[in-house]
């Protein structure tokens, strides 16, 4: 072991009586503990409030959505959809059409948005809060209640003489609501494709989207890839991310301004292990003295202290890491702190930990340890 290391190790570890000295050091510990488990748990607690947003929009994007470059619509024969479709690693991979339409209920009216779905021939799915909005209830479904959607027609002519010859409508039945806890269910209408296909004058090969399902979601970069050479320009191929970037922009601003923040805590907290180093120094100026008359450099001797001070911030980062750790581990399991309200889709606070948070975490420690410790030892007079 290097000897001034080996000299630091002694000092952070002496036999000693518990003095004045060693209680400064002990509370510059504690605190440098204090404030990485504060990062710790609050990094952790971001990233469950993430996971939980995440998962939301998940509800109603799908993994991967293949849109036109230009335009709004896509040809399959152009895309060459049949070659996508025998793709491996792809689960699942869905023709999509969503349009905005006006939707009719007695004297309600709502602009909507129409995707098609899996619904049953002549029936749609409306979302939970649109409906209540328009209301309708789930009993109506029983009555055969039926709605209608209403869309411009796609040619260049109108006919002034006759307004209703320019537009497309289509009558269809209530089938229900539906709940996703999701933007789905403030303005969407769930249709047949063929309902569809007859209100925008569509053919069975133009859609507007691909909904892509990867098997795996570690194949999701690989099946983006291959999709995206295929498509050659014609289309974009948008992971989630992609497909909201304002939202994930807000997130990582938002969890990089709670990093300064915390960080700078710990600069403070810092600032205990240098009142604790400058008073051990003061307690061994004879050792220094015997050090440097046996031979040990100016340099050498700084070192003694830099380490002392470094284990000090090591200490305190990983201990204060483990018991963040514990407590979100707890908080994950039990789910001991409630959110506090009935309007939440969750009961308590979320938390995921990262590997990754946890090592961020050791490392801005002991950076700021690092820095702030050598600028205070290269001030020692020797």
């Amino acid at each position: 072991m290097n000897l001034s290391l080996f000299i630091a190790w002694r000092y952070v570890f002496s036999k000693k009586k518990l003095g004045v000295i060693h209680i400064i050091s002990l509370i510059s510990i504690v605190g440098i503990a204090i404030a990485s488990m504060a990062l710790t748990v609050v990094l952790s607690v971001f990233n469950g409030f993430t996971d939980v947003a995440t998962d939301m929009l998940k509800r109603s994007n799908p993994s991967l959505i293949v849109e036109a470059t230009k335009g709004k619509t896509i040809n399959l024969s152009d895309i060459s959809y049949t070659q996508i479709a025998a793709l491996k690693g792809i689960k699942k991979i869905t023709p999509v059409i969503e349009e905005s339409a006006l939707l009719s209920f007695g004297e309600q009216q709502a602009i909507v948005k129409i995707r098609t779905s899996d619904s049953i021939h002549n029936q749609c799915f409306i979302g939970e809060y649109l409906a209540h909005s328009l209301g309708l209830q789930n009993k109506y479904a029983e009555r055969g209640i039926r709605l209608k959607l209403t869309l411009p027609k796609r040619e260049n002519s109108v006919n002034a003489l006759i307004p209703d010859d320019n537009f497309n409508q289509e009558s269809i039945n209530f089938a229900g609501t539906f709940l996703s806890r999701s933007r789905l269910d403030e303005n969407y209408v769930l249709i047949p494709e063929n309902t569809a296909r007859n209100l925008l004058d569509y053919d069975s090969n133009t859609c507007t989207s691909l909904f892509v399902y990867p098997e795996k979601a570690s194949d999701l970069p690989k099946v983006q890839n291959q999709i995206a050479n295929i498509v050659k320009g014609k289309c974009e191929v948008k992971n989630l991310l992609e497909q909201e970037p304002i939202y994930y922009r807000v997130v990582k601003a938002e969890k990089f301004g709670v990093y300064i923040i915390l960080a700078f805590i710990v600069f403070i907290a810092t600032f205990n292990i240098i009142g604790s180093l400058a008073l051990l120094i003061m307690d061994k100026r004879k050792d220094i003295k015997i050090l440097c008359s046996m031979g040990m450099s100016r340099s050498k001797v700084r070192r003694i202290y830099f380490y002392n001070g470094l284990l000090y911030s090591i200490f305190g980062a990983v201990s204060g890491i483990f018991v963040g750790t514990v407590l979100c581990l707890l908080q994950q399991t039990f789910g001991f702190i409630k959110m506090g309200g009935n309007g939440f889709i969750i009961d308590a606070f979320p938390v995921k930990i990262y590997a990754g948070d946890l090592l961020n975490v050791l490392l801005l420690v002991t950076l700021i340890g690092i820095i702030s410790i050598s600028i205070m030892v290269r001030r020692i007079k020797i």
